[in-house]
């Protein structure tokens, strides 16, 4: 598929409102936190069909309000060319003003958890893609003012995805320093909670696989180019986690 290329720079400083800038992103720029080249190659999320409307009036709603958080500004996906995709997104922060590895204090709520189920959707405009993640919990670290603190299963939620519509068109869209969780995989996950909408944001992940930590976001990186917490033997790395859900309550 052709594909179109953008980056977005967003900056973030403290008791300021984030607004997003356009800066040099050239290679050698000083003090940014572009990932390196090995760390944007994704992997191709394999398309699922879109659901159909909900009959419900209350959950036809419920969806629409969903998806008026992830509107963009282009034009909806029924409108582009045979063979063309939508833009990718690129997010880079300045290494001091990213978010933190371990973002406890912005999390409601702390897991560690499978993904059962994921389910991509249009925004409500249809000019973008969300993905909705059912997520067995195993184990809680953090749960602020959730009223089940032990819940079984929740529902999550992230900008980007793979979605096949009826007319047969495939179109992806990805986030790609904030990939998408893939099924049957153990994560840990930091959350936000939406009450109006009915589920939660994932601020970030980190894949566990064969008792080893593989971090999937490259929106933060060390000064030495790595990733957060790459390698790291998993009881070490959850210690970690309960120790800033501790210090984050």
């Amino acid at each position: 598929m052709k594909r179109l290329s953008t980056t977005v720079l967003v900056l973030t400083a403290a008791l300021t409102l984030a607004l997003p800038s356009l800066v040099d992103l050239r290679a050698g720029s000083q003090g940014t936190n572009r990932p390196s080249s090995n760390q944007l190659q994704l992997k191709e999320v394999k398309a699922k069909d879109a659901l159909p409307e909900p009959t419900d009036p209350n959950e036809r709603e419920l969806r629409r309000l969903k998806g008026r958080r992830f509107d963009k500004g282009g034009p909806p996906f029924s409108n582009y060319p045979e063979g063309v995709n939508p833009d990718d997104e690129d997010i880079y922060y300045f290494r001091e003003m990213a978010p933190p590895a371990l973002p406890a204090k912005d999390s409601n709520l702390v897991i560690a958890g499978v993904v059962n189920e994921q389910q991509p959707y249009l925004s409500a405009n249809q000019a973008g893609i969300y993905t909705e993640f059912k997520i067995r919990v195993e184990q809680v670290f953090k749960a602020d003012r959730i009223p089940n603190t032990q819940p079984v299963e929740i529902l999550a939620v992230r900008e980007g995805g793979s979605i096949r519509l009826p007319s047969g068109r495939e179109f992806s869209f990805k986030v790609t320093q904030k990939p998408p969780a893939e099924e049957g995989k153990r994560y840990v996950f930091f959350l936000k909670c939406n009450a109006l909408e009915q589920d939660f944001s994932i601020l970030t992940q980190y894949e566990i696989s064969d008792g080893k930590v593989i971090p999937t976001d490259s929106y933060r990186t060390e000064p030495d180019g790595k990733l957060p917490f790459d390698g790291w033997d998993e009881k070490s790395f959850l210690e970690e986690v309960e120790r800033s859900a501790m210090d984050a309550r």
